[in-house]
């Protein structure tokens, strides 16, 4: 059976991190708004996969995208978000050696999950 979900490439990283956070750590320690975070934080990554990788981090960590993330969750304040990206980088999924120096945990450049389910 093939179970086809209809999204915006926006939506996709969402439905990633949360069938990553089904049963793959950190994923799966993550809230509802910290998925809703990362998800756009991998979303604005992708779209951004044509800039070299070390100007592409400090893009998608940059003001710009920080403002455009909390627009898109109704208008979260800056400080929640700042919050919820430390709640991230101590959990592991935003790496870097200083606060200027982050980067996303890489997940592959995912089109399509296949579920194969074992009984036992």
């Amino acid at each position: 059976m093939k179970l086809q979900l209809p999204v915006s490439i926006e939506e996709k990283y969402r439905y990633i991190v949360e069938i990553l956070g089904s049963s793959l750590k950190p994923f799966n320690q993550l809230r509802p708004r910290e998925k809703d975070v990362i998800g756009l934080l991998y979303y604005y990554n992708y779209k951004h996969r044509d800039i070299p990788e070390a100007y592409r981090d400090t893009i998608t960590f940059g003001a710009d995208v920080k403002k455009e993330i909390a627009a898109k969750l109704d208008g979260m304040s800056m400080d929640n978000l700042y919050n919820i990206l430390l709640e991230l980088r101590k959990k592991d999924i935003i790496i870097g050696e200083s606060f200027n120096q982050k980067y996303l945990k890489p997940i592959e450049d995912i089109n399509s999950i296949t579920f194969e389910f074992i009984v036992k």
